[in-house]
This record gives structure tokens, sequence and C-alpha cells, in this order.
């Protein structure tokens, strides 16, 4: 199965289709949910106003929302060259990773906002071959911004993209003074709505709140056997990444390491932000799946991709069915 995926051909849209169906067979019998909690930011306010949806249109919306989101990824991975061999390896490690759990199998914030971390991670990589480098550097803490009035717990993006710009660019205090400039710029649109509509103490709806508040999906046992599998596959991953690390160009090693300063600052959002959850997880698979990609590409042993691939299609069906 694993070879449908590695080779740079259109059809393998269509096989990457069917495995999010497959993926997600549960939605036969059960429809995904919209899934909001208070205190999460814009996107959260915006869903509880949201009109009930036949289940039809929420699987649509849901398979729509993860292919498009995995063929972009896919798309920015390749046009970098993070690996030697174009294919769609990144695409089908995304769409894995996000199935694993219940949770994740629901139209949330935290799922709309991966489609902008993608195009935010596009923005800083691009930073380094850019003609107007302040414009991109504005850009990059706009959707920052954006992020976080949308989805609080996506806040420790901000200090990525600082990090972000000082290792792909040699440092310059304005241009750090840009990307704060960029971050603000959609609050302030938000406080001057607000003054006008004369409701600017909701501003504070606004404003993310820090607290511990994880509470872990049903039948823990599996959880925790499948987040030590998650887990194992990531180190994997950034193992064999730097095992040939060696062989990139040094702008591809720079975008390698602005993903693995992703993947740090977005797994703890889940256990810090109030109302959090553990949805805000899948925030983390952006960045996973690239390092999970290379578990299909590197190995030369071709039993190891597939029974990896039959494991994660296994724990994401059994983990997705209504018990």
């Amino acid at each position: 199965m694993v070879s449908l995926f590695r080779e740079n051909s259109s059809g393998s849209i269509f096989w990457l289709l069917l495995l999010s169906l497959g993926l997600h067979a549960c939605f036969i019998v059960q429809a995904p949910e919209v899934v909001a909690a208070h205190g999460t930011g814009a996107l959260g306010g915006l869903f509880f106003l949201a009109p009930p949806l036949p289940g039809f249109i929420l699987v649509v919306i849901y398979h729509t929302l993860v292919v498009l989101q995995a063929l972009r990824l896919n798309h920015i991975a390749s046009e970098l060259r993070l690996f030697s061999k174009v294919s769609y390896t990144v695409a089908m490690a995304y769409l894995l990773l996000t199935a694993l759990f219940e949770p994740w199998a629901h139209i949330t914030p935290a799922l709309l906002c991966n489609s902008l971390i993608i195009w935010l991670f596009g923005k800083m990589v691009r930073l380094q071959v850019a003609a107007l480098p302040r414009q991109v550097i504005f850009n990059i803490g706009f959707i920052a911004g954006l992020l976080v009035m949308l989805y609080h717990p996506s806040v420790t993006l901000v200090p990525l993209c600082l990090i972000a710009i000082a290792i792909l660019r040699t440092f310059r205090l304005n241009e750090w003074f840009i990307v704060l400039l960029g971050v603000f710029t959609p609050f302030y649109l938000l406080v001057s709505l607000l003054f006008l509509g004369g409701n600017l103490g909701d501003i504070w709806l606004y404003i993310p709140e820090w607290g511990v508040n994880f509470i872990p999906p049903a039948h823990t046992p599996i959880f925790i056997g499948t987040a030590v599998v998650l887990c194992l596959l990531i180190l994997s991953g950034i193992f064999l990444w730097r095992t040939n690390a060696t062989r990139s160009l040094i702008q591809v090693r720079k975008a390698w390491t602005v993903l693995l300063l992703t993947l740090v600052l977005l797994i703890p959002v889940m256990f810090v932000c109030k109302d959090a959850g553990f949805e805000a997880g899948i925030m983390a698979m952006v960045p996973a799946s690239v390092f999970v990609a290379g578990v299909f590409i590197y190995p030369c042993r071709g039993w190891l991709p597939a029974l990896v691939f039959w494991l994660l299609a296994g724990l994401s069906v059994y983990n997705n069915w209504p018990q």
C-alpha cells in the first residue's frame, strides 16, 4: 500500500481520498461533530453560532479539510526538497496521524487552524529566497496573530516566528519588530471593531489563558498504547532526519530545524492552555507527519514501512469506531 504513495503521480491523490475514507470508516455509523470549547478563541464562538448541518455535509467537510491540508503540506515538502524523492508520503503520513485518536475525528477549531499553520510554515521557509523579505516577515506575524485570535492554544507560534526568523536570516532587530507588528495587527483591528460596536469589554474573550486542563480520551490503555506508538514513530523520524541531514543543502537543513521547533512548541499546548483539551494536539501533527514520512521513505526493508502503515491504519479504525 505504501508504494502507491511513493510515486509522484496524480493518481496518488485518488488513493489519498480512499485512504481518508478508509481511516474514517466510523463515519458510516456516526458522522463527525462540530466541537468547540468556550474560551478557546473566536473560532469557538463562531462554532457555537453555526447552524446544525446534516451528517453527510459534515463528512464531506471533514474529508475535504484533511485531504487538502495533506496535499498542501506535501506540496511544500516537495517544493523544498525535504526528501530526495518527490512523492506523496508526507500527505499519507498526515492522514494517518490525524486519524489516530477519536477527538481528532471531529471538526474542531484546531483542525481548521492546521490550514493556517501549514500556510505559516510555507511562508517562513520561503523567507530564505524572498525578494521582499520585510513584507513576508509582516505576513508571518499577521498569520501568527490571526491564529492566536482564532484559537488560543496556537499562542506558542508567536515565539516560533521570532526564533524561525533568527534561524533563517541574519539577525536584524527591526525585523523582529516587524513580526510583532504583524502579530498585533489582527488584535488592533479587533479592538477597533469592538470599540466602534461598544463591546470593548469583550476583548478579554480573545486573550489566551493558561492553566493545566488535560483530560485523556476514554479507553486509557489503548490511548496510552497509541500515544507510545506515535512517540516512537516521531522519534524514529527525527533520528532518520539527523542521519541523512548531512546530504542536504543548508536551506533544507534550516527548514527541518524550523519544523522541529514547530513540533516542540505545539506539543505542550494541550497541557498548558486552559480549555484546550486533547483536540489541540492535532496541530502538532503538521510537523510530526513530515518527520514520520521519513519512516516510510528511508528504510531499506520494504516490510517495515508496510508494517507501520497497517499498524497506524488499524489503530485509527479501532480508536475511532463507536464503542
